[in-house]
């Protein structure tokens, strides 16, 4: 008999899915407690809470943090379009603001 873990119970390679905010967000939107902007402001505050505690510089890693949280709201409330919107801005945010910065290097090295 194998046991598989259920979302959220930290199967993804020790990624922020069990963040409190996080876990709280799920709660509410499983039980459908929120309207969709309440949706979007949770997801705002819960991806900024994963941020801030992914360890390290490393875009890939928080791009990779913020995706398996993303995944996870998602699928908690898969008919709440907002949540899944909120995770896709954040994600463009993140590789834009990489972008820029990896740009000002080189040309502050050139």
């Amino acid at each position: 008999v194998t046991h598989s873990k259920m979302p959220g119970e930290g199967g993804e390679r020790g990624t922020n899915v069990d963040n409190q905010m996080v876990q709280d967000l799920i709660n509410k939107l499983k039980r459908r407690q929120l309207n969709s902007k309440e949706c979007a402001v949770g997801t705002v505050e819960a991806l900024r809470s994963v941020i801030g505690s992914t360890k390290g510089n490393n875009p890939a890693r928080i791009l990779e943090e913020v995706r398996a949280v993303g995944r996870e709201l998602v699928r908690a409330q898969p008919t709440e379009l907002t949540v899944g919107n909120m995770v896709r801005r954040i994600l463009f945010i993140i590789r834009e603001e990489y972008e820029t910065q990896a740009a000002s290097g080189e040309s502050a090295a050139g």
